[in-house]
């Protein structure tokens, strides 16, 4: 699940740094934090829907800058994608109210293998 959420923070912040070169400090803060919150989601969520939360983010960048219409993402294919991730994310919550969440992971993290805590101790 990590990897794959660095595979979707490297074409986000990208795009974002050759689009609004001038705007990569905030572009690059705003994906990597994003993609902090989505590895810390992965515990209770899918990874499909963790997986679009930083090309989500740099997405509402582009259409809220207001970017000249030779680079302006088209609205219409920002709705596209804000509908398919807004069901993905729709399902995901609705799966885990039917099947409960399991947060003990969350919260207190996993248990090791018993083999790797006891290198740990030695």
């Amino acid at each position: 699940t990590i990897a794959a959420i660095g595979l979707s923070v490297i074409p986000s912040v990208g795009f974002g740094v050759w689009v609004m070169p001038k705007e990569w400090k905030r572009v690059t803060v705003a994906v990597l934090s994003t993609a902090g919150l989505a590895v810390m989601l992965s515990s209770v969520m899918t990874t499909g829907a963790v997986i679009m939360l930083p090309p989500l983010i740099m997405l509402f960048i582009l259409n809220n800058q207001g970017l000249k219409e030779s680079v302006k993402v088209s609205k219409t294919i920002f709705l596209i994608n804000l509908v398919v991730m807004g069901i993905t994310i729709l399902i995901c919550l609705i799966s885990l109210l039917i099947n409960g969440a399991d947060f003990s992971r969350f919260v207190t993290g996993s248990e090791l293998p018993s083999a790797i805590a006891e290198a740990a101790e030695a």
